[in-house]
């Protein structure tokens, strides 16, 4: 797999997390360091298409993307528990389906 660099720059209008070379919202940080008293260089990585890039943002913009990626990780969660509390409910009423089948035995333990 190899990994594209792009000339194609992130900009703050459409936010950070916005993949300039395929438009999706999974943009995040790979790497960032201080780049003065009020910018960060920030390094990102799309994982929909492989596109790499960064660039030096101000501490509004990265307070921004930060913001939206605590969002992103709480409806990512969200869901995780969501598809979790459905499985185990499906789980459930298999098992409960067995027992009055007859088809789970004291042995099965």
């Amino acid at each position: 797999m190899s990994v594209r660099k792009e000339t194609q720059r992130v900009t703050t209008e459409t936010g950070m997390h916005v993949c300039p070379s395929c438009s999706r919202p999974f943009v995040h940080p790979t790497d960032w360091s201080e780049a003065g008293p009020e910018h960060w260089n920030v390094e990102l990585a799309c994982p929909n298409c492989d596109w790499n890039g960064g660039g030096v943002f101000s501490d509004s913009a990265v307070e921004r993307f930060d913001r939206e990626l605590d969002r992103a990780a709480e409806e990512i969660l969200a869901d995780l528990e969501e598809l979790s509390r459905s499985s185990m409910t499906e789980y459930v009423d298999r098992f409960v389906g067995a027992l009055h089948a007859g088809q789970v035995l004291p042995e099965d333990f």
